[in-house]
């Protein structure tokens, strides 16, 4: 089955997750995959195995014995207590969660209209320093002209004084 992940790209989120027994969670979903096939290419990368999640897996014996507790605690039908009618209550819906690849999707907006409004500053910024630099070369034209203006004034002022 061919992943939208690489192996490589895999074991680098694994890898970069703060806590990673959760991302293996999130990269079975990120690549529509189960978690043991995420966690095999996990070692086949060279992860320890110790690293990632237990597999909790339930016997057959293991639900039997609970079927059975679970039996045992039935009361036959002629010892059930009669429970009055009451008015049901109203059944709020349940939350519905958001999934991984719509959260992923309000980040990417939300970065891209970041982006957007930082290179929109970055022109306005280019356009400041263009006329800066502009009144910069205006300036320093000026002092040229001033400078040669006093260097007259000085040699007419140095002939007047000898």
């Amino acid at each position: 089955m061919m992943l939208p992940m690489t192996d490589a790209e895999i074991l680098r989120e694994f890898n970069a997750a703060k806590v990673r027994s959760k991302q293996v969670y999130i990269l079975a979903e990120l690549n529509n995959t189960d978690v043991e096939t995420i966690k095999r290419i996990l070692i086949e990368q060279g992860v320890d195995h110790r690293a990632l999640p237990r597999t909790k897996r339930k016997t057959k014996e293991g639900a039997n014995i609970m079927n059975k507790k679970i039996e045992s605690n039935v009361l036959p039908d002629a010892e059930m207590p009669v429970i009055p009618d009451a008015e049901p209550k109203p059944v709020e819906p349940a939350p519905v969660p958001v999934s991984l690849t719509d959260a992923l999707a309000v980040v990417c907006d939300d970065l891209a209209e970041r982006i957007a409004s930082a290179e929109a500053k970055r022109t306005e910024i280019e356009a400041q320093i263009a006329k800066l630099t502009a009144e910069r070369e205006r300036a320093t034209a000026e002092l040229s002209k001033l400078n040669a203006a006093i260097d007259v004034l000085k040699e007419l002022s140095a002939g007047r004084c000898v």
